[in-house]
């Protein structure tokens, strides 16, 4: 069998997860484990249907287990999880209700794609090197200063139960759950860990445990840096000083109380119980106004790059304007778009296509002579 057989054999089982035997992998793709043995290994060739299944199963897509390169219509996301402290792991419970929302995203994606240009940004590789590029005080317009400094689109949407980070068509998206402007700066900052470490570049759904542990990680350093925290006499701060300190970082409460269990920074038990409150009553204590512990942060529905983007594809006859009409929430009829051509116009373009090919046939044939 050819050298290609055995490629897909192998990138096949580098998708299977942790705990997953061949033997169950075969009865899952409705395979012998014998003839499924034999495709792993590039001794035996593997059919539509049984690349679809193992696509399926896998949660990869059939463009990559066929090629090796990521299929650029293909959507890879991460979210972030919650700690789940009965099985000490990292859980994703709603995601299978959130990938109606992500598919509508890409739907939008794929249908301005021929208007839209792939995120080029280098990304900073480091949170250091992330809070110098975003610039002093980047956290009062954090949102803002992503897209402007890092062409990655950032929106909000209500019905997600946690945060994600996605590509497709070659940009960069980060969608936000409508929440605290505290835990969404956090999220924010803890997908953009998932795409500086490069955890989208795989194929599908492919945050694992080690990912959520590194963008955890990236977003600590990136809102409460190290060197930062620990230039603080800790235990002579008060709750005020601790309270301020949230305040000017744009974190919530519980961050900065895992942040200093992190770093074993020897608080004070007034400070530990001070961290115990909510944000919003933490911070009664730096003397903030109400209107600005319940701020909204805003984040837009949709980001501005792929609607304008949709709407030149709408214009010109590639988009769906109905597609269109769902997402700006207007009525189709307000939307610029190309009258269908009409069965006289239709039969004319055929008759112009074939015509076309003849003259290429004709012209191929006598070359060939």
């Amino acid at each position: 069998m050819s050298e290609d057989m055995r490629e897909i054999g192998e990138r096949i089982k580098s998708r299977m997860p942790e705990g997953m035997t061949q033997q169950s992998l075969a009865e899952a793709m409705e395979m012998t484990p014998d003839a499924l043995s034999r495709m792993l290994n590039g001794k035996r060739g593997i059919t539509m249907t049984e690349l679809g299944k193992a696509a399926e199963v896998l949660g990869a897509s059939a463009h990559w287990l066929v090629t090796g390169h990521k299929d650029p219509y293909a959507m890879s996301f991460a979210a972030r999880h919650t700690y789940d402290f009965d099985t000490h792991r990292h859980i994703n419970e709603g995601r299978e209700k959130d990938r109606e929302v992500l598919d509508h995203i890409a739907e939008v994606y794929r249908a301005a794609h021929g208007s839209l240009r792939a995120s080029s940004v280098v990304l900073p590789k480091t949170a250091k090197q992330m809070r110098e590029a975003l610039g002093d005080g980047f956290v009062n317009d954090f949102a803002a200063r992503v897209k402007e400094v890092l062409d990655v689109d950032v929106m909000k949407r209500s019905g997600l139960s946690t945060d994600y980070s996605l590509c497709i068509v070659g940009r960069r998206v980060v969608v936000l759950n409508k929440q605290f402007w505290a835990r969404t700066n956090w999220s924010l900052a803890h997908e953009l860990g998932h795409l500086v470490q490069g955890h989208l570049d795989r194929d599908g759904d492919i945050a694992g445990e080690a990912d959520e542990k590194q963008a955890n990680a990236f977003a600590a350093e990136l809102l409460l840096p190290e060197k930062w925290m620990r230039s603080f006499n800790w235990p002579a701060l008060t709750r005020v000083d601790v309270a301020r300190m949230v305040w000017e970082a744009k974190v919530s409460a519980a961050a900065m109380r895992v942040r200093i269990e992190t770093l074993r920074l020897k608080a004070s038990d007034e400070v530990r119980e001070a961290l115990e409150l909510t944000t919003p009553k933490l911070l009664t204590l730096a003397r903030t106004s109400a209107a600005e512990r319940y701020r909204d942060v805003f984040v837009p529905d949709w980001s501005p790059t792929v609607i304008a983007a949709l709407l030149r594809e709408t214009e010109e006859g590639n988009a769906d304007p109905m597609l269109t009409s769902k997402v700006l929430g207007v009525p189709v009829d307000d939307i610029d778009f190309p009258e269908p051509p009409s069965e006289e116009e239709m039969v004319e373009r055929y008759e112009r296509t074939m015509l076309g090919r003849r003259r290429h046939d004709d012209g191929a044939g006598e070359s060939a002579l």
